[in-house]
């Protein structure tokens, strides 16, 4: 029924145009872009691959144990809240993850930034993760902005 149609709309938060918009716009991009482009959840994709890659780091590294333990810790959690995020309970659950999200992702480029510092890991390795950490920081701060910004319409 219409009035069904009209409390899932505003169940996100938009209207029946921009729900309309976003339907055609999902759309297009199965037709043209192909049906794998629209399932990607590239910050959830990011996370993984980074709490991954610093696992198998730190496997592969001598490092004092805390450090280590502290690395993968931070990894993980970015990783954890990202997928926690996507089952929030409302948009302000999903936003904390996002917050926690980001800031675990800033103390994991500080670890990386030490274990470079000591000479533990060298420069590629280095920069490596700590691009991966750039987009998944600014993938979140984006994510953050929106739902803040829906927040504030509401």
């Amino acid at each position: 029924t219409k009035r069904s149609a009209l409390m899932i709309c505003n169940s996100c938060g938009i209207d029946d145009i921009q729900c309309f918009a976003l339907i055609l716009l999902k759309i297009y991009v199965i037709i043209f872009l192909g049906s794998d482009y629209m399932s990607k959840n590239y910050l959830l994709v990011y996370s993984e691959k980074l709490a991954t890659d610093v696992e198998l780091l730190c496997q592969n590294i001598k490092a004092p144990s805390n450090t280590l333990f502290q690395l993968r810790k931070s990894s993980s959690s970015v990783y954890a809240n990202v997928r926690e995020a996507n089952y929030g309970q409302s948009r302000a659950d999903m936003l904390s993850k996002f917050e926690i999200s980001l800031k675990e992702c800033s103390e994991t480029e500080g670890w990386l930034k030490l274990l470079f510092n000591t000479n533990v890991i060298d420069e590629n390795t280095y920069k490596n993760h700590r691009n991966l950490c750039g987009r998944i920081r600014r993938m979140l701060i984006a994510s953050c902005t929106t739902l803040k910004e829906k927040k504030m319409e509401k």
